[in-house]
């Protein structure tokens, strides 16, 4: 070639570098004792088989994050407390085995995509709750 070539290598390591962990969908962390639920894995067990399970979940700084939520033991409280959301839920409590719940970050909020089996949700605002069947 005329001139200097220059070299546009790149590797699999620098591509998936720049990805954030919890879009890896094999980080799965199951939780058995009251705590925060981690940011870092895209799937998080709630297992209230020998303990109160009262987690939080705090803000994210990606857009766009989505948080996957999954119980598989309810024989204690089960809940999850969001430190920020769209909406007046704040609290989601959790009432039997297999319930999920997806959330995304906005930017400035989590915001609830799906929620299933029969949840109560906890509205902060107005201190009632509404059961989502």
């Amino acid at each position: 070639p005329a001139g200097t070539p220059i070299n546009k290598k790149i590797t699999v390591a620098s591509v998936f570098n720049a990805v954030p962990t919890f879009l890896g969908l094999n980080s799965v962390v199951t939780y058995t004792a009251a705590g925060a639920i981690a940011l870092t894995e895209a799937i998080s067990l709630l297992n209230a088989a020998n303990a109160t399970t009262a987690m939080t979940l705090a803000n994210s700084t990606t857009t766009g994050q989505f948080k996957n939520i999954a119980v598989i033991d309810v024989s204690a409280v089960v809940d999850v407390d969001f430190t920020t959301t769209l909406g007046a839920g704040v609290t989601y409590t959790f009432q039997t085995v297999g319930e999920n719940a997806m959330y995304l970050w906005s930017g400035a909020a989590w915001v609830l995509v799906s929620l299933s089996g029969n949840a109560v949700v906890t509205n902060y605002t107005c201190l009632t709750s509404a059961d989502i069947s």
